[in-house]
């Protein structure tokens, strides 16, 4: 289904397990993908949740398209900056639309 709003590809990063060290300890891999047709659009002040601080946040509610069927990304690139998944709002299962998931990404910058 072709959308008329705005899509983006955003990039994801995923911790894959790929064997364990000398003394058994799980050893990870990062591996990133690429998703194409997400909707991103970023919240509102009275969308972000939190006790006001003097850190800098930038939020984005991230839709993925239905032709995604991975992990939920902890970590993903989105208009040059990467973004740490704060909620994940669930699978929608009658959605009409292009979408049926939605993300809350986040990336705090404390002015250093």
């Amino acid at each position: 289904m072709k959308s008329i709003l705005p899509t983006e590809t955003i990039i994801y990063e995923e911790l894959v397990k790929t064997g364990k060290d000398k003394i058994g300890n799980p050893v990870f891999s990062s591996v990133k993908f690429s998703i194409d047709g997400c909707l991103v659009s970023p919240l509102t002040a009275s969308e972000m949740v939190g006790p006001l601080s003097l850190l800098k946040r930038v939020s984005y509610n991230v839709h993925l398209p239905k032709t995604f069927s991975g992990k939920t990304p902890a970590k993903v690139y989105i208009r040059g900056g990467w973004y740490c998944l704060v909620v994940e709002n669930g699978v929608y299962t009658d959605s009409p639309l292009p979408w049926n998931r939605s993300i809350v990404v986040e990336a705090v910058d404390n002015g250093k």
